[in-house]
């Protein structure tokens, strides 16, 4: 595997504000829970009124000289996208469209979907290309928006949905993914938004173990907002790295884990030939009021060095190994990732956490006892 099911990232405190003004980082073990849960949910409320505006300037405004994708199209986005032009918005029709190649959308635009819009995508996986080939590429534009598609590989395990490179700001809403290698795949695109997506995750990965399978990969990228997905049949659901993110209303069953905060291996090639990884684990992560069920290992875990992230109010059920486990140094992927550490759970009654790592703070929740059920 290009990936080989990594480890990673944290959560604890984080700032994200309206209109892209920061608040200061909650911090100070002299807080109460419920201060800590209050701190979190404003965060949360201005990360939303963040992303209210930015629908009601771009998805709810469709311009009248919008370009108009018609049903039936075969690789005719990348021209509708150079003739909206910087700032444009191409509005494609409902209706299947077939793109063989990569679209590389390098300028502000926004790319709306009516309904019932589908885009075919021809891009294949790393194992069969060898490298990273996306059905959509924002690559070095800010503020890109793609709302409101239906993405789909053409076989049953395509390449990348999106790929955001050095694009910050991205848009990424109300899309549905079907049958990609990886969903939605972050690589600096800091302050982007990946919102009320949909990603069904290829079944080649439990047939096939070379097959890379992930739902939303956040590789590099801080202050992201991850905000009501719903993913499903993926290794990763969700996989989290860097610094300052907010996760909340996500819901995750079906995969192996539903949401890992972690680090992705330096083991990505790119078209460029570059090989990327994470730079760094996931760190003051808010991991809030997500739904992981019914996942093959664990529903939400943090490995892999990362810390100072907060888990509040989760709610997990039905997953094989534990709802929550805040790991310790393990090789259960193969390799050596090190310890989670100074990670702060809060949660509900009935959801079992299993806390294998250092100085990390556990409040609710029914713990495992690590003697019947050791750490590995």
């Amino acid at each position: 595997m290009y990936l080989k099911l990594l480890p990673v990232l944290a959560l604890m405190m984080l700032v994200f504000s309206a209109c892209q003004k920061e608040i200061p980082t909650v911090k100070g073990p002299d807080l109460t829970e419920k201060q800590w849960i209050d701190a979190a949910e404003q965060q949360i409320r201005n990360a939303r009124e963040d992303g209210l505006r930015i629908q009601l300037q771009t998805m709810d405004r469709i311009p009248a000289n919008a370009v108009e994708l018609p049903a039936g199209s075969v690789d005719g986005l990348a021209a509708a996208i150079a003739e909206a032009g910087a700032g444009g918005t191409v509005l494609v029709k409902a209706g299947e469209h077939h793109e063989t190649r990569t679209v590389v959308i390098d300028q502000k635009v926004s790319i709306i979907g009516e309904a019932g819009a589908e885009i075919i995508s021809g891009v294949q996986p790393p194992g069969r290309v060898g490298y990273i080939q996306p059905a959509l590429h924002l690559l070095n534009a800010e503020g890109v928006l793609v709302h409101g598609l239906s993405l789909r590989a053409d076989s049953d395990y395509g390449g990348t949905g999106i790929l955001i490179q050095n694009a910050p700001k991205a848009f990424i809403s109300q899309n549905t993914f079907t049958n990609f290698g990886i969903g939605i795949l972050n690589h600096h695109g800091d302050r982007s938004y990946i919102t009320r997506n949909t990603i069904v995750g290829s079944s080649a990965w439990q047939t096939d173990l070379a097959s890379e399978v992930h739902g939303v990969v956040n590789m590099n990228g801080d202050r992201v907002r991850i905000f009501n997905n719903h993913i499903t049949n993926t290794i990763f659901g969700i996989w989290a790295c860097d610094e300052d993110g907010l996760l909340t209303g996500n819901t995750t069953n079906s995969n192996f884990i539903g949401l890992i905060l972690c680090k992705v291996p330096t083991a990505l090639p790119l078209a460029d030939g570059t090989i990327v990884g994470s730079e760094n684990a996931g760190k003051n992560w808010i991991t809030h009021h997500n739904t992981a069920n019914g996942n093959y290992h664990v529903g939400i875990i943090v490995i892999d060095g990362a810390n100072n992230n907060l888990l509040i109010m989760n709610k997990a059920a039905d997953n094989v190994d534990a709802d929550v486990e805040l790991a310790g140094d393990t090789e259960r992927f193969g390799f050596l990732t090190p310890t989670s550490f100074d990670n702060k759970v809060i949660s509900a009654s009935g959801i079992s956490i299993k806390d294998c790592g250092i100085n990390n703070s556990v409040n609710g929740g029914d713990l495992v006892d690590t003697s019947l059920n050791p750490c590995y």
